[in-house]
């Protein structure tokens, strides 16, 4: 069927461009601009821009057979009329003969007859190849969606539960009535029905069932409920009641993960046991760390970490070791208490750092630190605050007095490049301190001015430190791998059930988990 199709464009936004096309082919065929045989014509060449209107209109002609007959019928038909007025005022005008009339009426129907017969042939050919065409179009479209995974009935379903449950609330506590107890069945009925389902494919067949039975129910709800202005004030109550839940569990969440970050997990409770037992059973001679001659050389590099914790501590001197160029100058001078002394020097002996020295000293014996004023306890709930190891980095000059240069890591940082370059920063012949806060008024803390040098922060660039892995989520990747440091800031260290599990293997990977000792005292990744 060849068409002009810009000559239709006008008319697609008509409601039925089939209608259209029909009216303008029976013009087109009338005046002449269009023949039969391009009418019912095969097949034709598709147009790159064709307008899908105009195509589908088309295959609704191809397909459609009946509509074709009434066409040529009405063509024929027309053109049949005309004939014979034409070939009356001619004959009549030539004398009237009607006998002559009569033949040539009866040969011209005989070939409108003839031409109408092959024409319908030829539409019923055109319709049967273009049915075939459109089923097997058909066919591979189902085909296509029958693979696209849909979950619109999944969605459909949950709105229905919702809305069947926003009506219960609706109702009088005490109520018992038919409505509420076929509201009740028909939510346990799409319970059930949905099941563990994501997707439409994992529904029932009797899902659709119950989905009309449940709209059913819906409906008789909605006209139980027909004051709108109180159906809208008990809605308000209920979101709002529903608002106050979710910020008491809120509150308790909150307290909840406080909680786990002020408590040790039992694994570390065991194992620091175990290592203090395993401690004691040596000779004294047996409790020297190796390579310790290397802790007053000046021409080394000296790190410092103040903690409690066994593997935290395991961490930071693995990570530092691991990726440093210059292992034999390595020194790491560990503080800790009387408590966890024993377990830390235990767990040094049993892992050694390859070339590095480990220095490990027990706060209770510096006599001088008598001499300052009581710590501040800040919060005496909380030991992150009381916790004496945690101002040591206020008197390192003190801890450290003849050491020219030395680097303060917090117990949960992890070190992925090598430091080397920090020493080659001229200081001034200051010490490098961290100082965490700062407050006005207090002489102890002011005191730090003379020997550390705030001028040069190349130290803070973000290449060097990263903060935030113990609380925000949301750290750029690439930044993480990047960095020198990576600092575990915040109350979800990795080392707890409450870390933040994106970044954990960034801690985890320098622990040998499969150790005897952390496997007995259930300790895991």
């Amino acid at each position: 069927m060849v068409l002009d199709q810009n000559k239709y464009l006008e008319k697609e936004k008509l409601s039925d461009p089939q209608e259209v096309l029909i009216d303008d082919a029976i013009g087109d065929l009338k005046s002449g601009q269009l023949t039969k045989e391009e009418l019912v014509s095969p097949s034709r060449e598709k147009s790159d821009n064709e307008n899908p209107a105009v195509e589908h209109a088309e295959q609704k002609v191809y397909t459609s057979l009946s509509q074709a007959e009434i066409i040529i019928e009405e063509f024929d038909h027309d053109d049949e009329t005309q004939d014979q007025e034409a070939q009356r005022e001619g004959l009549f005008s030539m004398g009237g003969d009607q006998k002559t009339f009569n033949t040539t009426v009866m040969a011209n129907q005989n070939i409108n007859t003839t031409f109408q017969r092959k024409k319908v042939e030829n539409i019923i050919e055109v319709t049967e190849k273009q049915s075939g065409l459109t089923v097997s179009r058909h066919r591979q479209i189902s085909h296509h969606q029958s693979h696209k995974v849909t979950n619109q009935t999944v969605i459909e379903i949950k709105d229905q539960i919702i809305r069947a449950r926003a009506y219960l609330g609706l109702s009088p506590p005490s109520s018992t009535s038919h409505l509420v107890k076929e509201l009740k069945l028909r939510i346990r009925e799409m319970e059930r029905a949905i099941g563990e389902a994501t997707k439409d494919s994992d529904l029932s067949r009797s899902a659709l069932q119950k989905m009309r039975r449940m709209e059913g129910s819906l409906s008789k709800a909605n006209r139980a409920f027909p004051d709108c202005a109180a159906m809208a004030a008990k809605l308000r109550a209920m979101n709002d009641n529903v608002e106050e839940q979710v910020r008491s569990h809120q509150h308790e969440v909150t307290h909840l993960v406080y909680l786990a970050a002020r408590t040790t997990p039992k694994g570390f409770h065991y194992l620091s046991m175990q290592l203090t037992t395993d401690y004691f059973s040596l000779r004294p001679d047996d409790r020297k760390l190796p390579n310790e001659n290397k802790i007053h050389n000046l021409e080394l590099y000296h790190y410092a970490v103040f903690s409690d914790n066994v593997l935290a501590c395991g961490v930071v001197v693995n990570s530092t070791v691991s990726n440093s160029k210059e292992q034999e100058k390595l020194v790491f001078h560990i503080v800790t208490n009387s408590l966890n002394f024993p377990s830390i020097s235990m767990w040094f002996l049993l892992n050694p750092p390859g070339k590095a020295a480990v220095h490990i000293q027990n706060i209770d014996n510096f006599d001088w630190l008598s001499k300052y004023n009581t710590f501040k306890k800040q919060n005496a709930s909380d030991p992150r605050y009381t916790s004496e190891l945690n101002y040591l980095r206020f008197y390192l000059a003190d801890i450290f007095p003849t050491l020219n240069k030395i680097l303060l890591f917090d117990h949960d940082v992890v070190v992925q490049q090598d430091l080397s370059t920090l020493w080659n920063i001229n200081m001034n012949e200051k010490v490098i301190a961290r100082v965490g806060t700062c407050q006005e008024g207090e002489t102890s803390f002011r005191r730090m001015d003379m020997f550390i040098n705030f001028s040069n922060p190349y130290i803070a660039k973000r290449r060097w430190h990263i903060l935030g892995l113990g609380y925000d989520s949301d750290i750029d990747t690439n930044k993480i791998e990047q960095a020198a440091v990576i600092h575990f800031d915040g109350i979800r260290k990795s080392w707890m059930d409450i870390g933040l599990a994106r970044y954990k293997s960034y801690w985890s990977k320098f622990i040998n988990f499969d150790l005897p000792l952390l496997q007995r005292c259930n300790i895991q990744a």
